[in-house]
């Protein structure tokens, strides 16, 4: 989520590196910590460029994230390299459809309320429809219109979903097409969105997944089933949005301490589970911070004050070793 003004850096992550040393890679470039950082102009296709002249990476994301408890940004530097797997997403679509401009019009209106509220500190949610519904009344006046939207509007939504050249329309039909009752249709649509090319659809929907798990997890009668393994790869991934997002939905499919889910994760992600419970913005790390709790077999209660307590950096360490007996 980007903020529209002008702040610092208070921290630089990079990711996915197994062979190159991150300090190797930070030292090709001018971005630091401190430096001031306008999301508007950040460049960040510089920065791709020179990362990619050193031997052995072949793919760079960088993604200036909002915002710490200073309104500053982490940035993220994300690193594949020669030996690492690449994520196949499917062709971008090519018909020429988009939504209405009521519609559009609604979800730019809602990204920007978003990021006043987060300005704010007034990002609360609750999730009890299966969708998210925020706090901050600016932006759940427009999950209201979403609501709307999903019902009046599914077909539509599907349609742009699966077939816009649009990649912005594309973000929003997964975004609000979560909003309909028709909850196995909204998994299924969600599910097809997560291999998008592009990052803010697979972004919306994922996240949109997630809320949808935590929903499905109290209300089995459904009988729907979100699968694992998808997001176990994203986990890997040289993305941060599907990374960030990934890990929420796994943090929810191992509640109650999933052992089959969590031995998944540990045979095919731990590496990058472990970088993601070490990145210093503990709201960011957060996630993968529970799944290696879980991994590790601690108490369920004590997990949220561990992740954000003044010792969290120690603590993680702990877990690393217990997870890698």
């Amino acid at each position: 989520m980007a903020c529209a003004q002008s702040t610092k850096i208070s921290v630089v992550e990079v990711y996915g590196n197994r062979k190159t040393g991150s300090d190797r890679i930070l030292s090709y470039i001018n971005t630091t910590v401190g430096d001031s950082i306008n999301p508007a102009s950040f460049e960040t296709g510089s920065i791709i460029a020179v990362l990619k002249t050193i031997p052995g990476i072949k793919q760079v994301t960088v993604n200036p994230v909002c915002c710490d408890a200073e309104n500053a940004y982490t940035v993220y530097i994300g690193i594949s390299e020669s030996d690492s797997t690449i994520l196949k997403y499917r062709p971008t679509p090519g018909q020429n459809i988009r939504l209405s401009n009521e519609i559009i019009e609604s979800y730019k209106n809602f990204n920007q309320q978003v990021r006043a509220a987060a300005l704010k500190g007034e990002s609360s949610e609750d999730y009890f429809e299966g969708y998210s519904l925020l706090t901050y009344q600016a932006a759940r006046k427009e999950q209201s219109n979403f609501i709307v939207f999903a019902q009046e509007k599914f077909k539509e939504l599907e349609k742009v979903l699966k077939y816009s050249k649009h990649a912005e329309h594309r973000a929003a039909a997964a975004q609000i097409i979560a909003y309909s009752a028709k909850k196995k249709l909204v998994a299924e649509n969600l599910l097809y969105a997560i291999k998008d090319p592009d990052e803010n659809v697979r972004n919306n929907a994922t996240r949109a997944i997630g809320v949808l798990a935590a929903y499905l997890s109290e209300s089995p009668e459904t009988k729907i089933a979100i699968p694992a393994a998808p997001f176990i790869d994203m986990l890997n991934s040289v993305s941060w949005t599907d990374r960030n997002k990934g890990a929420m939905v796994l943090a929810e499919l191992t509640r109650g301490k999933n052992k089959d889910v969590l031995e998944q994760i540990k045979k095919q992600a731990l590496p990058s589970v472990i970088e993601m419970a070490r990145w210093k913005n503990r709201g960011h790390a957060f996630f993968s911070f529970i799944i290696l709790c879980r991994m590790a077999g601690k108490d369920e209660s004590s997990m949220i004050e561990g992740n954000f307590s003044n010792n969290w950096a120690e603590l993680v360490e702990d877990l690393i070793k217990q997870c890698s007996i």
